[in-house]
């Protein structure tokens, strides 16, 4: 059976986003064991507790592009002027918070002894705001064109990594690390940036207007992704003020691992959001979750089967990264498998069916809730189990909003 053309560009976009997803998450997990053994587990959560710390101004600047502009485009894809307007306003927005976030970081780095003590890692982490700011994937994504940065992105993915076992040989070179994960992010974001406005032609103008626009469409959104934020990367941080940065290596590990092999769902959501914002922007809800819930029935059992992978094999990969036995790892990795089950799905019904049904008030309200349910968890399970709390606030939070996003999902399948 042939495939429409529509199909075959959303396989290959599949295609491209997987291989910068590998880039992006398998690269990384690659150099785990190396710095666990060179820098220590000790060193190692600092440096996740520094780029957390980092993580939410990458949140706060993206502010919830990476969904309302990614729909956005492609809706508009045929409007070349269109296009040139949404990313000429998208671009002045997030310049405008990466300066507020480098003067509110400063700020909390010079407040507080546990900032200032290590205050050049927390500058390195920052770096790579500049990164993300100019790299504009939402453009590509929505115009479904991955092909245009996914090999640039791998090859300097590449070379950072490769970076890393050459540059940080021993425990002081810890320093380091941040500070080359932030330069591959600048100079991939400089590439990409210099790509998108060769390649589509893109002409920047500047209107308070279209600003103001950009601002309103993607408040709810911003909000949503900050709250997911919270609960599925800050965990480390919220840890960090808590307990012990032991602890924290043993948390941020394995919440990379599990969010690693989570993240060989990603491509497929990705590639299905753009081209379903507009297919579901001209056919009624019902059909639209008539369709969600036959893509549900192809995710089920590959997730099952990674979650199983991940539960029953957490001793032996723990082992193979750390190179030594670590029982709090690898119960922290059990408890973590579940995340790969429900986060799934909560992206399946939650971004890409609510977002494009037009919910998007629910599913921030959702998220809200449940970010605000696993930072009192995480601070008290933290505080009394460690690394054990933190995993525990994190798979939960993810079951409450899954049972909420299913919910709503069902009650417009029969309204």
């Amino acid at each position: 059976m042939r495939l429409s053309e529509d199909k075959k560009l959303v396989f290959k976009n599949i295609i491209f986003l997987g291989l910068m997803q590998g880039a992006n998450y398998i690269l990384p997990f690659i150099t785990i064991p190396y710095l666990v053994r060179t820098i220590g587990i000790d060193k190692y959560g600092l440096v996740a507790f520094a780029q957390s710390f980092a993580a939410y101004f990458v949140i706060f600047t993206d502010y919830g592009f990476s969904l309302s502009a990614t729909k956005l485009i492609s809706i508009n894809r045929n409007d070349s002027k269109k296009i040139s307007e949404i990313f000429s306003s998208v671009l002045y927005v997030k310049l405008a918070f990466v300066i507020f976030s480098m003067i509110i970081s400063t700020i909390i780095i010079f407040s507080f002894k546990k900032f200032y003590n290590e205050y050049e890692i927390f500058y390195f982490s920052l770096l790579v705001l500049i990164g993300q700011m100019l790299f504009p994937v939402w453009l590509f994504q929505g115009l479904e064109k991955m092909k245009y940065i996914t090999l640039t992105n791998i090859l300097i993915k590449l070379i950072f990594t490769l970076c890393i076992f050459v540059f940080i040989k021993q425990e002081k070179d810890y320093l380091y690390v941040p500070l080359i994960n932030s330069l591959g992010f600048l100079i991939g974001g400089l590439i990409a940036f210099y790509i998108a406005i060769k390649q589509f032609n893109i002409s920047l103008t500047f209107s308070f207007e279209n600003i103001k626009h950009r601002l309103k469409e993607g408040w709810h959104l911003f909000l949503a992704i900050i709250s997911t934020n919270i609960y599925r990367n800050a965990n480390t941080f919220f840890l960090g003020l808590v307990s012990t940065n032991t602890a924290v290596g043993y948390y941020a590990l394995t919440s990379k691992i599990v969010m690693s092999l989570q993240a060989l769902m990603s491509p497929i959501g990705q590639s299905l959001y753009p081209h379903l914002s507009k297919k579901y922007h001209n056919i009624s809800k019902k059909d639209a979750v008539k369709n969600l819930f036959s893509i549900a029935r192809y995710y089920v059992l590959i997730l099952f089967l990674i979650m199983l992978f991940v539960f029953v094999f957490s001793g032996f990969i723990i082992k193979i990264i750390s190179a030594k036995p670590m029982p709090e790892a690898v119960i922290d990795m059990r408890v973590l498998s579940f995340v790969i089950l429900f986060g799934s799905f909560n992206y399946l019904f939650g971004t890409i069916g609510l977002i494009n049904l037009n919910f998007e008030r629910y599913f921030t309200k959702s998220i809200v809730f449940v970010s605000i349910f696993d930072i009192i968890i995480c601070l008290i399970l933290g505080y009394f189990l460690k690394d054990l709390g933190a995993s525990i606030a994190f798979s939960l939070t993810e079951f409450i909003l899954f049972i909420l996003v299913l919910n709503k999902i069902l009650r417009i399948k029969n309204g």
